[in-house]
Order: structure tokens, then sequence, then C-alpha cells
């Protein structure tokens, strides 16, 4: 049996876009064996992360699925990647391939291309084949809920996933289709209501958490005075 690991990257536990994505492309592999490690499960444990090492032998395939952070991939997830590329046993991980799936809450391609450089980068210092990846923004509006509950939000993620399958089951690498699918993600949404309902979003997560977004913690009511001598 044909067997594909997953890392996930989030940090927030099952109830995320990051599980969701996973979960609607584990549905899409029949008969396929699938292993899902979590990157902030396993990363300050040293025999998780060489289980998880050990996992990739003889597996048909490594996906990273994880949100942007700042800018770069989530710091447990670079642990993760870094202890394998240190690990003595690497040697036995060259040539598995490797495939990609990054999202975040800005739409812009160029907020996830950094994600995709270090996964790329990765993949060269490993010996790993990369097989191809694709990113989306406005991936908050999952929250947490199945794929195929989300409606035309979020139809042509769906469909470059379905892509993404039938290139995994076939030993493909990823498709242009698949890429194609997902530059269709909010294409028409122009940017002036996409920001609002972005804001939206944020506010009514914070109001749900308790969280005065707006809190300033570090502010200075009264001006400074005075000197300090060196």
């Amino acid at each position: 049996m044909k067997r594909v690991v997953f890392l996930l990257g989030s940090p927030r536990g099952v109830k995320t876009g990051t599980e969701s994505i996973a979960n609607y492309l584990e549905a899409r592999l029949p008969g396929i064996e699938v292993q899902r490690w979590r990157a902030h499960q396993i990363f300050r444990d040293g025999d998780q992360v060489a289980a998880f090492g050990e996992s990739l032998r003889g597996a048909q395939l490594l996906v990273l699925c994880t949100p942007v952070y700042v800018h770069s991939l989530p710091w447990p997830f670079q642990e993760v990647l870094a202890a394998l590329d240190d690990s003595p046993n690497r040697g036995g991980l060259s040539g598995l391939n490797v495939m990609t799936v990054i999202h975040s809450g800005y739409l812009e391609d160029i907020q996830r291309q950094t994600c995709f450089e270090m996964c790329q980068h990765f993949c060269r210092e490993t010996g790993m084949v990369y097989r191809g990846g694709f990113g989306f923004g406005a991936s908050p509006l999952i929250d947490g809920r199945p794929l195929e509950s989300t409606g035309r939000l979020m139809r042509w993620v769906r469909r470059a996933l379905d892509e993404m399958a039938t290139c995994i089951a076939h030993d493909r690498e990823l498709s242009g289709k698949a890429t194609a699918l997902i530059h269709r993600h909010f294409a028409l949404m122009p940017r002036w209501l996409m920001i609002p309902l972005m804001k939206l979003k944020v506010e009514r997560d914070a109001k749900k958490a308790g969280v005065d977004y707006r809190a300033r913690p570090y502010a200075i009511d009264e001006p400074v005075t005075g000197t300090t001598d060196a």
C-alpha cells in the first residue's frame, strides 16, 4: 500500500484551516495510507522527531502543509525540518517526493514566497525531490470548518486539492492545472472589499475570545522627562 506522510505547521490544535486542508486531501486518497504529524507537538521531543523521520522511510510522498507566520514558516515547523536536515540518517530520505500547501491571510502570492523558497531549500539540502505546491490567501475564513461546508468561498481551493490528490494517486508531480485553479481563488474579489471582510473576521474572533485588539499594554501615558547620565 502506498503511504503519504503529512507534516502540519499550525500550532493552534486541530480546529484550524491547516487541519481542514489535510482532512479534505486525505479523504481523496482512498487506498493510500496517510500518516499525520503536527510540528508543534513533536519539535521539542527528539524521540518524536526521530519517529517522524522513520515514518518517511518507504513513503511515497511528504506533504508539507502550513500557514504563514510573520512572512515565514512557523518556528516549530522550521525546527522539525532543521532536525531532519541535521539527522545522521538523513541519507535514507534522499529521493523522497515532497509537495507543499501554504496558506495565509493575505491574498498576494508574495506573502507566501519565502515559505516556498524555504521548503525548496530544505529539499535541496536533504536530497528530497520537490514535486510542486501551491498557496492561497484568505485561509482564516475557513475557520476550522470542513472545506466541504465552505461553499463558493473555497471552491477553487477544493478543486486544486482534488487535482493534487489525482497527481498523488498517479505518482505525478503537481500539474499546472492545480496552479491555474488556485489562481482563480478570490481572483474576482477586489482588494477594497477583501480588506474590510478580513477586518470584520478579526474583530469577531477577538470579541469571541475576549481580547481587546486595540489594547496598548506598553503605551506610556505620561511623557518621559529628564535624562540619564552614562
